[in-house]
């Protein structure tokens, strides 16, 4: 099952707007955003305890139970150790659960569940956790990112309340400097060719994956992008021809791998729909998922 952690902190684009020299319709128009949450001595590992608390609450089970914890983040609190061994020491858990953190920014959910299916390990917590704020550019020159983003977590134990049937994941390594966090603020982002080439890949993998599993769009109940940013979001549905997109970037921005577990964790979702996941990040990397509720 999951759960998430969003910050108290709201910020609106009324504040923004007075930040970076822009009217709140510029903001809204570029991105699609009304609010982004950002913390406030909340650290990334605390969120993600958050997140897990909830996530293992709705699975009905205990941490002790768990034999494997992963985490995904491009912003640990430490350089090392990761997030996933703070998790494991908050829970006090057995030294035979194991824990280990990938760092594959957007695409890390997607990326997770892949990997993870491939261990032999049953009951699984994944959590993605991320705060980029404190290292954004909330000024005139940083403004085409900083109004993108927002922190939070999400947090899955699998496989409690669902499965993963089918998982592609792909990367580039060629444009490793179209999309990038440096050591003083992140991100730095080409955002024509990050535009065009998110919603050329996506849309590559939610077709790849229907065709994988002799599927089509109207065998699937909902398809659920990374929230990177509205306007690519809107595009992707228009490219596919479909209805069946959810999104809740107005509410939340883009809070990088966590952006489909909070989407996933406020949909009304019945037992048997089938759910594509799909997304795109730095690197590049981008994938898709095929689970059924």
């Amino acid at each position: 099952m999951i759960g998430k952690y969003i910050p108290k902190t709201e910020i609106t684009n009324k504040w923004l707007s007075k930040k970076i020299g822009e009217s709140e319709d510029w903001i809204y128009n570029r991105c699609k955003i009304n609010t982004r949450y950002w913390v406030h001595k909340e650290t990334v590992t605390d969120m993600a305890i958050k997140a897990s608390e909830e996530a293992l609450s709705n699975a009905g089970i205990k941490s002790s139970e768990l034999d494997l914890i992963v985490c995904n983040t491009i912003q640990s609190q430490f350089i090392f150790p990761g997030c996933s061994q703070q998790i494991h020491g908050y829970f006090n858990l057995d030294t035979n659960i194991p824990s280990f953190d990938i760092n594959v920014g957007c695409s890390g959910f997607i990326y997770g569940l892949h990997i993870i299916d491939k261990l032999p390990y049953e009951k699984v917590l994944f959590v993605c956790s991320e705060s980029q704020s404190e290292f954004l550019n909330v000024s005139p020159s940083g403004k085409d990112s900083c109004i993108l983003m927002g922190d939070g977590a999400g947090a899955v134990v699998l496989d409690i309340g669902w499965r993963l049937i089918d998982s592609i994941v792909f990367s580039d390594g060629s444009n490793v400097d179209k999309l990038y966090g440096s050591r003083e603020y992140s991100p730095h982002m080409d955002g024509i060719v990050v535009f065009k080439n998110a919603v050329k890949r996506m849309k590559k993998s939610v077709e790849d994956i229907l065709e994988r599993n002799n599927l089509k769009l109207d065998d699937i109940d909902y398809v659920v992008p990374h929230q990177a940013n509205g306007r690519i979001v809107e595009h992707l549905s228009r490219l596919l021809r479909t209805d069946k997109i959810f999104s809740n970037i107005e509410k939340y921005g883009n809070t990088t791998s966590a952006t489909i577990p909070i989407a996933l964790s406020e949909m009304d979702l019945k037992k048997g729909d089938k759910i594509i996941l799909v997304s795109f990040g730095t690197g590049f990397t981008w994938g898709a998922c095929l689970i059924e509720w």
